[in-house]
């Protein structure tokens, strides 16, 4: 489980000047923060990157794991964000996907109320539990 809270703006900084170099990063998450290290294709520069927790509105994670992002694909979906907009990374191993499966989100502070309030009327704002719970009613 990994989950953090940003701000976008920090976050596209980030992506922007990593994307300059490589097209692909491997993304280790730790208790101390994020952390990657990658050479880029001509194997002239290397990018040493550190976010420690503290950058972090929010930050946690149960275990240390790499997980492979693609920097294109992120700067697309960043830079549609508002520079006050919060991201969320997080990190579902319990979809039993093969692979790893980062979500992300960015919205502006000021919808979150409405949005939360729009996932519970459709039901989605519930815990692991009482999905747990709904599962269970489907397989007897």
């Amino acid at each position: 489980m990994f989950e953090a809270v940003l701000s976008a703006e920090i976050w596209r900084k980030c992506v922007t000047a990593i994307g300059s170099l490589v097209e692909e990063v491997p993304l280790r998450i730790t208790a101390e923060g994020i952390e990657l290290r990658a050479m880029d294709p001509s194997h002239v520069s290397m990018i040493d990157f550190k976010m420690n927790k503290e950058v972090f509105a929010e930050f946690k994670t149960d275990k240390e794991v790499t997980i492979g992002i693609d920097i294109e694909d992120m700067s697309k979906f960043i830079n549609r964000s508002r520079s006050d907009d919060i991201l969320v990374l997080k990190l579902d191993e319990e979809k039993n996907i093969k692979g790893n499966i980062l979500f992300y989100m960015a919205v502006p502070p000021d919808t979150l109320p409405v949005i939360l309030e729009n996932l519970g009327k459709s039901g989605l704002n519930k815990t692991k539990e009482e999905y747990l719970k709904e599962i269970k009613k489907y397989e007897k």
